[in-house]
């Protein structure tokens, strides 16, 4: 039986008949890579990503979606929109905001224009176009978001911290401990992780061995 949950009639809403629907059939990606770091890599590892999402139809021959938001497109804004939009599965790849005086424990994550902590909100980050310095920044605070997409993965450095921020929806998010994740390593993780489809459980305990010292964790709705 080399993958059970083929089987499983319940599969498309993670187990949870009761609570989810779907009532399209479709698989909406929204993947957000906001850092100039991501231009050129994993070009075609994300290709196979986008391929596997967009070549499964639903039964009225509709092809699922897969948005790509990179670089400065990859604000607070979008990504608030994607969180609170129903049957949408949210992909942050990226850098994670961490609380250094907390063992760096994970706090949110970085988006081109600030910084977002899930359903509790996010912070704006600008800088007046009138400062010398170039070191002047406003910080303005943004309101809570009702987190209603199907499911939220976030890769980057210990990211799984910020699952109570999205306890809403099926969450999965990195443990990296001390040491933190490499951008690179991240990146291929979220391809890898949208590639997968059904096989997410095979790949998840994978990448627990092949990947030193991180550690992907997926927290389910109940």
């Amino acid at each position: 039986m080399a993958n059970p949950q083929k089987w499983n009639k319940y599969a498309y809403v993670i187990n949870n008949p009761l609570t989810r629907f779907d009532p399209d059939g479709l698989d909406d990606y929204v993947v957000f890579r906001p850092s100039a770091e991501f231009a050129g890599l994993h070009k075609s590892e994300w290709a196979a990503a986008e391929k596997a999402i967009t070549g499964s139809k639903d039964s009225q021959g509709r092809q699922n979606t897969f948005h790509m938001i990179e670089g400065d497109k990859a604000t607070l804004g979008a990504y608030n929109k994607a969180l609170s939009t129903p049957d949408t599965h949210v992909v942050f790849v990226g850098h994670g905001t961490e609380d250094s005086h907390n063992n760096n424990a994970g706090t949110g994550v970085l988006l081109a224009d600030g910084t977002s902590q899930g359903k509790n909100g996010g912070t704006i980050i600008t800088a007046p176009s009138n400062d010398p310095t170039g070191f002047s920044f406003v910080f303005q605070g943004t309101p809570d978001v009702n987190v209603a997409a199907s499911s939220v993965a976030l890769f980057g450095c210990n990211t799984y911290d910020n699952a109570s921020q999205y306890d809403g929806t099926d969450f999965t998010g990195v443990q990296s401990g001390a040491n933190g994740t490499n951008i690179e390593t991240v990146d291929m993780m979220g391809a890898s992780w949208v590639a997968a489809g059904e096989d997410r459980p095979e790949m998840l305990l994978l990448t627990m061995f092949l990947i030193t010292a991180n550690i992907l964790k997926t927290q389910a709705t109940t």
